[in-house]
């Protein structure tokens, strides 16, 4: 008999832990808890969401051929390649026209460009600076100049925005930030800091790109998906706020919940959705998501800002419409104007009650 009983215990165990485990899951979903609040709202209120649609999905980040730029190839003759000799670039030349050179990361290729960049303008000075030198090769060396110069803005853009240490970075490919979750940001945001002024010298002192640790700052952004995390937060966020917005504004408007400004039973109700819901709830993980995505957001865009490549196709309609932190229509600027407005709608029904809190932990 107990032989016989010991599947059916373990599959009782296992059903047990699976449970668990699927409610412990469900509860560090943010969906989950943003549902559960408009619910509860609508059943204290007796008002539904006027307007429901669908969540607008977060695009994937754009493909290499929609990101990455092209780049002008320098082409010289024999002898030409045979001159720069003199300004120590023969070998530099021969290392990015093999095999490896060709298939070289975008990372490589930068530093490559940049240190190229530095050695082709002291060659030029050089040579200017000399009174036997041929005319025709001074000039060749000035065009190769303004080639490689015209090149380096789309490099650094194809080894920043447009590589794949960017691609890990801003993969939208991923679930919202969770509840109670927490992400180490300080060496990615270290990173980008780094970035954006090696970006603000890139032209004046290309020969910094080779000094800079420009490999490990770039390893550092593909730790987490970070950014796509806190991107699904704020649109998620957005989109359920702006349903519970207009339940306690269609409650507002009514003015049914507390007759003549009295405390009433509903009106009591309506307050503990509020402590136990919102400020225990949603609020935390409003604050969270909101001082992580807020300087992270900035700072992509101090390195946007520097840029002085233009980007590549449809790739500005992307960034403008779910990571540019100043796009009036934006993901960002919508986010927070849905929480701005959530908040003064709770504010304007609990004083109506007479249930506004009140001192320094005041409804902000």
């Amino acid at each position: 008999m107990q032989t016989a009983m010991r599947p059916f215990l373990r599959n009782i165990v296992a059903l047990i832990v699976i449970g668990m485990l699927l409610g412990c899951t469900r509860s560090q979903d943010p969906e989950a808890m943003y549902r559960d609040y408009v619910d509860r709202l609508v059943n204290v209120t007796g008002f539904e969401p006027r307007s429901v649609t669908e969540m607008e999905p977060i695009p994937p980040y754009p493909r290499p051929r929609d990101s990455v730029l092209p780049e002008e190839e320098v082409r010289v003759g024999f002898l030409t390649l045979l001159s720069l000799g003199e300004c120590q670039l023969l070998q530099a030349v021969s290392e990015r026209n093999s095999s490896l050179g060709r298939v070289q990361a975008a990372s490589g290729r930068l530093l490559y460009e940049a240190n190229f960049l530095a050695r082709i303008r002291a060659c030029e000075s050089q040579l200017l600076a000399s009174q036997d030198q041929d005319r025709e090769f001074i000039d060749q060396v000035v065009a190769i100049r303004q080639i490689k110069e015209a090149n380096l803005p789309r490099t650094f853009w194809n080894a920043t925005f447009g590589g794949p240490e960017f691609r890990t970075l801003l993969s939208t490919g991923t679930p919202p930030l969770q509840r109670r979750e927490s992400l180490a940001l300080a060496e990615t945001e270290l990173a980008l800091d780094r970035l954006t002024l090696l970006g603000k010298e890139l032209m004046d002192h290309p020969e910094r790109i080779a000094d800079a640790p420009l490999e490990q700052q770039l390893y550092a952004l593909q730790a987490q998906k970070s950014v796509g995390k806190l991107l699904h937060g704020l649109q998620l966020s957005r989109h359920y706020l702006s349903q519970a917005d207009d339940v306690l504004r269609q409650t507002a408007d009514a003015n049914r919940l507390c007759p003549m400004g009295k405390k009433s039973q509903r009106g009591e109700y309506l307050f503990n959705v509020f402590v136990k819901f919102y400020a225990g709830g949603i609020q935390p993980y409003l604050s969270v998501l909101h001082r992580q995505s807020g300087p992270l957001l900035e700072q992509l865009h101090a390195l946007r800002r520097i840029e002085t490549a233009a980007a590549p196709g449809t790739y500005g309609d992307f960034y403008d419409r779910w990571l540019n932190p100043e796009t009036r229509d934006g993901l960002w600027r919508s986010f927070d104007a849905a929480l701005k407005d959530h908040t003064r709608s709770w504010q304007t029904v609990l004083t109506h009650c007479g249930l506004m809190p009140q001192g320094p932990d005041d409804l902000r």
